[in-house]
């Protein structure tokens, strides 16, 4: 049929990062996408923010130990996966402490780094990251 698109699947999630501190920088992680984040990731049904955040952290990083704290910031990315998906992600960022200085990656991201405020604004990221960091890293 002339004109006709099929309607765009619309899909909300709900993602747990960690804002982990040290020495005045934070922890981001690459995808092989080619842009930075925090670590973390998708709440699944029956899950605590913090279950979630226990489970991401082991999972991308290797980390068993963490200490969380409160959520610091929430803010949302519209994304477009072509013309056949529209996803909303809702992002909950909590403060984090750990102790381990030594990480392993998955195969989710390429590789990670310590930043600072100034390093966040040079960084390819969703603006949410970076106004989070430096409203967090200047307080």
């Amino acid at each position: 049929m002339k004109g006709y698109y099929p309607k765009m699947e619309r899909r909300l999630r709900i993602t747990i990062k960690a804002l982990i501190l040290r020495d005045n920088k934070v922890l981001f992680v690459h995808t092989p996408g080619g842009s930075w984040e925090l670590p973390g990731g998708k709440m699944e049904f029956g899950e605590t923010p913090q279950a979630v955040l226990c489970r991401e952290l082991k999972e991308e990083l290797g980390i068993t130990r963490v200490e969380i704290g409160r959520p610091i910031s929430v803010f949302n990315i519209m994304t477009k996966f072509h013309d056949i998906a529209r996803y909303h992600f809702c992002v909950v960022v909590f403060e984090c402490r750990i102790s381990k200085s030594r990480f392993y990656l998955s195969e989710e991201h390429d590789k990670w780094r310590w930043v600072t405020a100034a390093g966040v604004r040079m960084l390819k990221m969703e603006s949410g990251y970076k106004r989070t960091v430096i409203k967090h890293l200047r307080s």
